[in-house]
């Protein structure tokens, strides 16, 4: 029986490839189809930000794990990674010109909905006013093109 292969992070998300750029799903395929037919230069999950730095906790941690295929309760390392976001598309030079992000999300997970409001907070300390565009469908992706396509205009007058 033939099985579909899915994205395992996001539902009914299939990953495709596009001038050797692999998507994470048709949706962002397609934004990075209608920048490209718009002439809008971008960046693909180029950026990474880090909401939170690495710590080492104080506190002794155990949580389950697996050990020899069986699964287990016991001690853990207290050395908490950071954490990060990588938003889908960025204008190209995002370092020079920070103008807008494109956050491709046809559901939105609750960690997903906690990243982005840490990220959008952080946002402020830039202090430049930055379009954040989060489109679900196709019709969004055009509206967004629109919008990025106006902000250019903006800026040349």
């Amino acid at each position: 029986m033939y099985k579909r292969k899915y994205n395992k992070k996001v539902r009914n998300a299939k990953e495709v490839t596009l001038d050797g750029i692999k998507f994470k799903s048709r949706l962002e395929k397609f934004t990075y189809q209608m920048l490209k037919r718009n002439n809008i230069k971008c960046d693909y999950e180029k950026i990474k930000f880090v909401l939170q730095d690495g710590f080492k906790s104080g506190c002794t941690i155990y949580q389950k794990g697996l050990e020899k295929g069986r699964k287990t309760f016991k001690k853990k390392q207290n050395t908490i990674r950071e954490m990060t976001y990588t938003p889908d598309f960025v204008n190209e030079n995002w370092g020079i010109n920070k103008e807008w992000i494109i956050e491709v999300k046809g559901f939105e997970t609750d960690s997903f909905k906690l990243k982005k409001k840490i990220f959008l907070k952080s946002l402020n300390g830039i202090n430049a006013n930055i379009l954040y565009l989060m489109p679900s469908n196709q019709g969004e992706v055009l509206q967004c093109i629109e919008l990025i396509k106006d902000l250019k205009c903006k800026k040349k007058i």
